[in-house]
């Protein structure tokens, strides 16, 4: 392991480094770069970037990540129940979506990529239509429906656009490297999510240590991860090594996506990051004082 760290650094600031220069130099044009999670797809399939220009199936993959994306915001702001979202008028039509497969230069029938889209996204509806999950099994569950379908019709589009064979791998390790950044996005969406009433891994992994939930509950001012693994640490752990899972499986066989999600393994439990959420943040000296006046309070 000892040996492996300074490899990962290099392979990461590698990795990171070629990315940057690509999106900064070789495409100018903001309208035609390409996702990076499409990149990702891109290391798995051995599809080189300037045929994913020529395809234009970057559009591809952008108008569906936006799709799922104000699907997200449509639930996670309340504005509409999770039945009801697929009558919402955006998600219903999903016009822009259409009009990308049409755009797209392949050999591949417009009737086929039409009919991989509609499935997945009938999948993930289906999915948040069901009774809130509650253990971390029926999460984990919920997010490989959603997260996980997410990311398995985007590769699956990706793959018939440009006549990938034998793309099943493919799919199965993009839809676990769609889970690994699911972790990372619950960990530090933790607050967001319970102001919220939403699914969550962390909180759900929480659930089955009540001692350390309790411990969380007392410290109503805990905003960062840091907090997180000092009050409730076995909890914490088995968060990480279910990372790693999904880690070992999405990289398997590519230096650059493992080492693109130790990177992100490393930014996020090494370091001080901030929790999201919706309410106003108080600095220290301020909610010290807060504290103190409710303590006064007859």
């Amino acid at each position: 392991m000892k040996g492996e760290y300074p490899e990962m650094v290099f392979q990461f600031a590698k990795v990171l480094g070629t990315n940057i220069a690509y999106f900064l130099f070789n495409v100018p044009n903001r309208g035609t770069r390409i996702p990076p999670f499409q990149m990702v797809w891109a290391e798995m399939s051995g599809v080189k970037p300037k045929d994913i220009l020529k395809s234009n199936s970057q559009t591809v993959a952008r108008s569906v990540r936006d799709y799922v994306f104000k699907f997200d915001d449509i639930i996670d702001e309340g504005k509409m129940q999770p039945a009801k979202a697929p009558f919402h008028p955006e998600l219903f039509s999903a016009r822009h979506v259409y009009r990308s497969l049409e755009g797209a230069r392949t050999q591949a029938p417009l009737r086929e990529l039409h009919g991989i889209f509609q499935v997945g996204r009938q999948r993930m509806l289906n999915a948040i239509s069901q009774k809130q999950p509650s253990t971390f099994k029926e999460t984990y569950n919920y997010r490989l429906k959603t997260t996980g379908e997410y990311c398995t019709l985007v590769a699956k589009l990706m793959n018939k656009i440009h006549g990938v064979q034998n793309g099943g791998d493919i799919e199965r390790r993009f839809r676990h490297f769609g889970l690994a950044a699911q972790f990372f996005d619950d960990i530090m969406d933790v607050r967001l999510d319970k102001e919220n009433g939403l699914p969550n891994l962390f909180t759900s992994l929480l659930r089955e240590e009540p001692f350390e939930e309790e411990s969380l509950r007392a410290r109503k001012g805990v905003q960062k991860i840091f907090a997180l693994k000092r009050y409730a640490p076995k909890t914490f752990r088995r968060y990480v090594s279910e990372y790693e899972k999904e880690m070992g499986i999405a990289s398997h066989g590519s230096i650059a996506i493992r080492s693109l999600l130790w990177g992100a393994k490393q930014a996020l439990f090494r370091f001080g990051v901030q929790t999201r959420s919706r309410k106003p943040e108080l600095d220290g000296e301020k909610r010290q004082g807060e504290e103190a006046m409710e303590r006064v309070r007859p």
